[in-house]
């Protein structure tokens, strides 16, 4: 199988297990060799994990508190049986599915709720992992790679928790201060930040991976950092940028 450039063609590599051949014999061949390990960067949410279950459990537990129940009685109702489905990004497409007609304070109160609740550590015990992604990575790190977690989540709010989410799902984590990457402030915008953490990685290993869900982060990183070698897991994202081509991609599920 030839090697992979950034702007090189993705014919030979066309789903998830073809990918982890590809890097296990990689990875394989660079110890043999005795080389610098092949190093491969995964984000989370909506990479390896599906954040979904997430915001149904905060919708949830807000239609079950007394006070918004006593308020908006016939919303509440709605908003208990709310589905949030695996494609849905946030959960603006989730509201308008449910067909709730209320007030637009209703709807803030829904949305401050969800702001102030899903970037904590309080609900990353409902997410999932992707189908295959923990074998996929599991294997990767058998094979002789290193593994990393780049991800835009912070130290203060989400630290604790994504550790734990880490250790809960028996992720490779050698070393938690080294091999997973935290913004230390909420207010680092998410491209500028793995765009320069890869980039500082990028001094250390002469092959990085990069797996990532978010076509804006992908484009910023593809022109800044081309050196670093992109896969697409094509799940949900935000739709501000176009879904990047060229790259190998993985589609929802790591088993494929």
């Amino acid at each position: 199988m030839p090697f992979l450039g950034q702007a090189a063609t993705v014919s030979n590599v066309k789903n998830a297990a073809e990918i982890l051949h590809y890097l296990t014999d990689r990875s394989k061949q660079k110890v043999r060799d005795g080389d610098t390990p092949l190093l491969a960067v995964f984000d989370l949410d909506s990479t390896l994990f599906e954040v979904s279950p997430r915001s149904q459990a905060i919708l949830r537990d807000l239609a079950a508190h007394p006070k918004t129940k006593e308020k908006y009685p016939e919303e509440m109702k709605k908003l208990s049986e709310i589905k949030v489905q695996s494609t849905d990004w946030g959960i603006l497409v989730a509201l308008k599915r449910s067909q709730i007609c209320a007030t637009l304070d209703f709807f803030e109160t829904v949305r401050r709720f969800w702001v102030e609740n899903f970037f904590t550590n309080n609900y990353l015990h409902y997410d999932q992992l992707y189908d295959g992604a923990l074998e996929f990575v599991q294997q990767l790190h058998r094979a002789g790679a290193r593994i990393k977690y780049l991800t835009g989540r912070d130290q203060h709010r989400m630290g604790e928790g994504t550790l734990k989410t880490l250790r809960q799902w028996n992720l490779p984590l050698e070393d938690q201060k080294k091999h997973l990457i935290l913004k230390p402030h909420k207010s680092i915008e998410d491209a500028r930040y793995k765009t320069d953490k890869l980039l500082e990685l990028a001094g250390r290993y002469d092959e990085i991976w990069f797996f990532e869900n978010e076509p804006t982060i992908i484009e910023t990183v593809c022109k800044e950092a081309p050196q670093i070698k992109v896969v697409f897991v094509d799940t949900v994202h935000s739709g501000k940028a176009k879904v990047p081509k060229g790259l190998p991609s993985i589609k929802n599920s790591f088993q494929d």
